[in-house]
């Protein structure tokens, strides 16, 4: 499947780019056509692209879905990069979707974001610094916690598979973003991957 959402990220700064396209592929070559030209529309990613060089782009797909579902989905992931990263570190002129200013979110999108201030509020998906994370490891120490040393399950990528034909459905950055989507909780994806449970949701998971 070639239809997702796909993210340009600033190595540099971290600052992103949120499309979707039919053929994501299709849209990366376009993209850096584009930008290679000064020609892109979108005025913040040219510039930072004539500032900081293209090998400090990098392009990848976030989630693979279908056609009907790239709308939604995109109007999703720039509110969500808007709320994790900060407005100002999202590219997109537009709330997408429907490609205009002011799109307004529809009851599903509205309570997916209210799960992510949730589980930002409590440290779900944060990102530290590396004087944190060192800090977070002494303070570890003598604990004898069995995840000491080892990534947190929510920060590994999973795929949904098809529990009949085994076809993979979609990629996810994490289990957090997973649950985001599917509306199916962390704790359930993240058994089902460490092998504890065959299903969850009516689809199999397993860690990428």
């Amino acid at each position: 499947m070639k239809t997702g959402i796909y993210k340009l990220e600033n190595k540099v700064n971290g600052k992103v780019y949120i499309g979707r396209g039919v053929n994501v592929f299709n849209r990366r070559s376009s993209h850096f056509s584009k930008l290679r030209k000064g020609t892109h529309r979108n005025i913040y990613l040219q510039r930072s692209f004539n500032k900081h060089g293209e090998l400090c782009f990098k392009f990848s797909v976030i989630i693979k879905c279908f056609e009907e579902e790239l709308n939604r989905l995109e109007t999703y992931y720039i509110a969500f990069y808007r709320e994790t990263l900060g407005k100002r570190n999202v590219y997109n002129m537009t709330d997408g979707g429907d490609g205009s200013v002011g799109y307004k979110h529809s009851k599903e999108i509205r309570e997916k974001m209210s799960f992510v201030k949730r589980a930002m509020k409590h440290g779900v998906g944060t990102i530290h610094s590396k004087e944190t994370k060192e800090k977070m490891s002494v303070a570890s120490l003598g604990s004898k916690n069995p995840m000491f040393g080892k990534p947190a399950p929510n920060r590994r990528g999973v795929l949904q598979i098809d529990k009949n034909t085994g076809e993979i459905i979609n990629e996810f950055e994490s289990i957090t973003n997973a649950s985001v989507v599917t509306n199916i909780p962390i704790t359930l994806i993240s058994r089902v991957c460490r092998g504890k449970a065959k299903t969850t949701g009516g689809f199999k998971w397993t860690y990428l």
